[in-house]
């Protein structure tokens, strides 16, 4: 499939969060979304040992009325998309196997990423990345690679941009910013310790603080001043660190582009001067 039914991607964005009987639920609903309008909510609750009652308060939570409206709305996405069986694998079709399940799971993620971003968050970011004087950018670990892109291609548009790989120069990079300056977090989690200590401190500072996360509930989220959510479902170990990634560029590409777009006087000279300098 090339991407995903919104309510789905709500739901996977969420589950990192989720424990107990709201976990259980949460997976059973996650597991076969193409088969959920057959199902009941006592079939939901039979699963998960738990109260229908439960069920409807989690459908409630996600902002339905109980569980039939959630699951219309489900069905209501996925119309469009056709229901599909897994073939049997075997050992000779073992690598057209991987590589059919990957270019779905990379174009699918990104696709999510990109369809589910709000407008009106993308233009507040890329105003708040133009309008102030300094911009930080870190992340641990995958995420730090993605915060060094970002870092790149805001240097070579003109902006003052800084990004370390060391976590102690994050933290020294964040206690230096001010009013008018900006901290970019990279995340997926967004529950990473390191990262939420320099959150604390550039706000300490009155920095303002935008995160591109997989998760919109978490400590990351609730420090945050502006969010962007990318969709990455990391289900396979070898292949989770690699889509969380692609998704988190494709969240730096639509920045960047939407900068050039909007400010072409200011970011398309400098963009032609580093051109030259390393060409």
């Amino acid at each position: 499939m090339g991407g995903s039914a919104p309510t789905i991607i709500k739901i996977r964005q969420l589950f990192p969060g989720l424990n107990g009987n709201n976990r259980r639920i949460a997976e059973q609903l996650l597991s076969s979304p193409e088969l959920l309008m057959s199902k009941k909510v006592s079939d939901i609750a039979d699963a998960c040992s738990c109260d229908p009652a439960q069920v409807i308060r989690f459908c409630k939570n996600l902002g339905f009325k109980g569980f039939s409206e959630l699951k219309n709305r489900v069905a209501r996405e996925l119309i469009p998309l056709p229901l599909e069986k897994e073939e049997k694998r075997n050992k000779s079709d073992a690598f057209d196997q991987f590589r059919s399940d990957y270019c779905r799971s990379v174009a699918g993620a990104v696709s999510d990423t990109l369809m589910n971003l709000d407008k009106a968050s993308v233009l507040r970011a890329v105003k708040k990345i133009h309008d102030v004087e300094r911009i930080v950018i870190c992340g641990a670990g995958a995420s730090n690679l993605t915060a060094q892109d970002l870092h790149t291609k805001l240097l070579r548009m003109g902006f003052n941009s800084s990004c370390f790989a060391d976590q102690e120069m994050q933290k020294i990079n964040c206690a230096l910013l001010g009013k008018s300056d900006l901290l970019i977090v990279f995340s997926f989690s967004g529950n990473t310790d390191s990262v939420i200590q320099c959150m604390k401190t550039a706000k300490a500072n009155g920095a303002a603080v935008l995160l591109v996360a997989n998760c919109p509930v978490s400590k990351a989220a609730e420090l945050a001043d502006l969010k962007l959510n990318t969709a990455a479902e990391e289900e396979k170990i070898r292949l989770g660190a690699m889509i969380s990634r692609l998704t988190q560029l494709a969240v730096i590409d639509l920045l960047v582009s939407n900068l050039a777009l909007k400010y072409p006087d200011e970011v398309n000279p400098c963009i032609f001067k580093t051109f030259h300098a390393i060409s």
